[in-house]
């Protein structure tokens, strides 16, 4: 028999249509679990409490694959679910040049200071940071643009819905 593979070790698409999570407790039973926030919530929270093991199957081109969740962080990170230990995000942020003004989600471009990335992956969980750390209501439905900046640092442009910027200052 095969061993299941690591999602750590391997570029893993947790919010994949096509991947199936289960779960397994100690008693052996196997329930599958659902792709919304609150199966993920519930999955995330027992899994990290020791109390089941998680898995995914992910099909491939000719055969499908069995993978153990072993980075309960990015699982987590992918379904918006707020860990037990929030980071606290040091950014630095600004009005992009292309902002109109005046639509109701403004593009901001945000530097971290804190060594995180941004991506499709964890755009849920940023969002849930900014609310919790900033009152921002990020938008989660865009793939944040990254581009350099001049002093090497990757710049990530975001949509914030607007009215929510004034409540923290860059």
């Amino acid at each position: 028999m095969r061993q299941p593979r690591s999602a750590k070790a391997n570029p893993f698409p947790y919010r994949g249509s096509l991947v199936c999570y289960l779960s397994l407790d100690a008693a052996g039973s196997l329930t599958q679990v659902g792709h919304d926030f609150s199966s993920a919530a519930e999955a995330y929270r027992r899994a990290a409490a020791g109390e089941i093991r998680l898995y995914a199957v992910w099909p491939g081109e000719y055969s499908s694959d069995l993978f153990e969740i072993d980075d309960l962080n990015a699982f987590a990170d992918a379904f918006g679910v707020e860990r037990p230990d929030p980071h606290v995000h040091d950014l630095a942020w600004t009005l992009s040049p292309m902002d109109d003004g005046t639509s109701r989600y403004a593009n901001v471009n945000v530097v971290f200071r804190c060594g995180c990335t941004l991506s499709k992956q964890n755009i849920k969980k940023f969002a849930n940071d900014m609310r919790r750390q900033m009152g921002w209501n990020v938008a989660t439905s865009t793939v944040p643009g990254c581009h350099g900046s001049a002093d090497g640092s990757e710049v990530y442009t975001i949509r914030v819905e607007r009215r929510t910027l004034g409540r923290a200052a860059p």
